[in-house]
């Protein structure tokens, strides 16, 4: 925390009284305010790094962009995600990345592990789900790369915000049968839902018709 000094001309004579042992404290205190290793300054926390490249219909760079994403944390989202996995009561499941578009329908180009993990969004939003399964994430490594090329877009329009999302099984599954065939019939016949892991907002980012975008999210803990 910045302090800003006002020292006024009437008070220099005092300041310069308090002499040398004055001086000699002030390293002191700035030691012992500064966080201890382990102690309450720090904790662990979720790094995303997304890089967004446009791709035109024969394959060339349209444009590339990079940012970081934070953790989403509304209702049944990362924590939960994070905290489930755990304490095993989630199984592991695929991973799905998507950027929505500006339109009112809200279209959102999804990239998912697998087609069944696409047919899941496609029944969960048929009015605007165009899915590539695409996706392949890195495996035993960290961090963890996600990294797919969506469909071409239907229409121009702009990027308004991305996401990573998993689609977790009960914890009586283990990931292999989680991913795929166990995820359209997951809870008493019903799809499952998928969870919000990470997430950001976008602007300024255009895409046209006929364009796709190859998505590639690091994420990494600390």
């Amino acid at each position: 925390m910045r302090l800003t000094r006002v020292v006024l001309v009437a008070f220099i004579g005092a300041a310069l009284a308090l002499g040398q042992a004055q001086q000699d404290r002030k390293p002191a205190e700035r030691k012992q305010a500064k966080p201890e290793a382990g102690g309450k300054g720090e904790g662990i926390r979720v790094h995303g790094h997304w890089v967004l490249e446009i791709k035109n219909p024969d394959g060339s760079l349209a444009s590339r962009h990079e940012f970081e994403n934070s953790l989403a944390t509304a209702t049944n989202s990362g924590p939960v995600l994070l905290s489930f996995l755990l304490t095993g009561q989630y199984s592991a499941g695929p991973w799905v990345v998507y950027v929505q578009l500006n339109d009112s329908a809200g279209t959102s180009l999804a990239v998912a592990e697998s087609p069944a993990v696409c047919t899941l969004l496609l029944n969960q939003n048929p009015a605007g789900a165009p899915c590539s399964s695409t996706l392949s994430v890195s495996s035993g490594a960290t961090p963890l790369v996600l990294k797919g090329t969506t469909t071409a877009a239907p229409f121009a329009g702009s990027l308004i915000q991305v996401g990573s999302l998993m689609y977790p099984c009960s914890g009586i599954l283990s990931p292999v049968s989680c991913e795929p065939a166990a995820i359209p019939a997951m809870t008493n016949g019903s799809p499952t839902t998928g969870l919000l892991f990470t997430t950001a907002a976008l602007s300024g980012i255009t895409i046209q018709a006929g364009q796709a975008v190859t998505v590639t999210v690091t994420i990494s803990f600390s």
